[in-house]
């Protein structure tokens, strides 16, 4: 991977189990030595979500809207992350390995850049949904080699 960015809202996402349109596994980010075990991208999403904004960072530009009352409090804004990034990005998924740099969380949602490790490839993103769509993609990229072959007969013609 090139350049390793270190970012506040930095996470290393790691699948450990994949079913279509849904994946499993744990997440390391700055402020816990421990993963974080999430069930699908929505749960990671938003258990990253009460993270960063137990840190303050990377801070939220709206208040959350919700239609039951919550009590707001204060972000603990640590003095330092736990984890070094370069130690953080060391660990592997058993199907894919992400690391997500949250930049911006703004339009409710999130902004920022992700690197697909194994793959060696890096996308911007400009919201949530995004971000998931681009982590979905690459297991697309990985199906098994007669997945494609079954898929590609099945779009030639019939011949008569």
């Amino acid at each position: 991977m090139e350049r390793i960015e270190s970012y506040p809202g930095t996470l290393c996402v790691c699948v450990n189990e994949e079913e279509p349109g849904s994946f499993s596994g744990e997440f390391y980010h700055r402020y816990s030595a421990e993963p974080v075990k999430f069930t699908n991208l929505l749960d990671m999403i938003l258990i990253a979500e009460k993270i960063f904004d137990g840190e303050g960072a990377p801070m939220a530009f709206l208040a959350e809207r919700s239609f039951k009352k919550k009590t707001v409090r204060k972000p603990s804004r640590r003095l330092g992350a736990l984890n070094d990034t370069k130690e953080m990005i060391k660990h592997e998924g058993m199907k894919a390995t992400f690391v997500v740099n949250v930049i911006f969380r703004q339009h409710a949602s999130w902004q920022g850049k992700v690197s697909w490790v194994e793959g060696k490839k890096t996308s911007y993103f400009r919201s949530a949904l995004e971000l998931i769509k681009l982590m979905d993609s690459t297991m697309e990229e990985s199906e098994p080699k007669e997945l494609e072959n079954l898929h590609q007969s099945q779009d030639m013609p019939c011949e008569k």
